[in-house]
């Protein structure tokens, strides 16, 4: 019991891991992006997360909220996907299912800020629960080359006891699965902080805080020193 009050006591910290991809390709680009919403959400939560939505219809255009899902038989997750668009603040929804693919790769090859799958397991009364997976594809109209792929973590699921293992293992596979697949030119676990900033970009300022002006120079200088690194091999020959 102490040790459970301990960890229910922790303050909840997010982490974010970012994995920034490289390719002049954009058709590249954008098959990493749908891959990792795809291939790599199953790394970090198993091939149940696609399709957990349960009875529930995708909107060719998106809703403008969380769907209504409920559990179907045989699975008890629930998932949805979000997109927001470049210039706007407008969110659209779709549940998390085969069916939405189409419009998942409709967004990427638009270039959207952001497309973001969540998954999570329903409660026991069949409400959407807290999520246990949140990862995206990360798109900047002034980085045309670059995809930042991301997880979003509460810390305390590598705090207790009884998930850590599980998530550990999750977060390291979805990490190599991207690696071995695409040209990552930087990588690292940290705190989650606002404009997507490294610990070290939080305490520079102007242009050397910038993680827009930092991205494009991966092959002589690291955005900052975390958790879980990775370096670009052009960095790493120096050293």
């Amino acid at each position: 019991m102490d040790a459970l009050h301990s960890l229910n006591a922790h303050p909840s910290h997010e982490l974010a891991i970012e994995l920034t991809v490289f390719d002049t390709d954009q058709a590249k680009l954008s098959e990493c992006a749908v891959q990792w919403l795809t291939e790599g959400v199953r790394e970090l939560a198993g091939s149940g997360v696609l399709g957990a939505a349960g009875r529930c219809r995708t909107s060719g255009k998106g809703y403008s909220r969380v769907p209504t899902m409920s559990p179907r038989e045989g699975c008890n997750r629930w998932g949805y996907v979000a997109v927001a668009p470049q210039d706007t603040f407008e969110v659209r929804y779709n549940p998390y299912t085969p069916d939405v693919l189409p419009w998942l790769r409709e967004a990427v090859d638009d270039r959207a800020e952001s497309v973001s799958v969540t998954s999570g397991v329903f409660t026991r009364d069949g409400d959407i629960g807290n999520s246990d997976v949140s990862i995206s594809a990360v798109f900047d109209e002034e980085l045309p080359e670059y995809v930042k792929l991301v997880v979003y973590l509460d810390e305390r699921r590598l705090l207790d006891p009884e998930s850590a293992p599980a998530v550990r293992d999750g977060l390291l596979r979805s990490v190599r699965w991207a690696c071995d697949r695409y040209n990552a030119v930087f990588g690292h676990v940290s705190y989650r902080h606002a404009g997507e900033m490294t610990e070290l970009e939080r305490f520079l300022k102007g242009y050397e805080g910038d993680p827009t002006s930092n991205t494009p120079r991966w092959r002589s200088r690291l955005r900052g020193y975390s958790w879980l690194m990775v370096v670009p091999a052009e960095i790493a020959d120096v050293l």
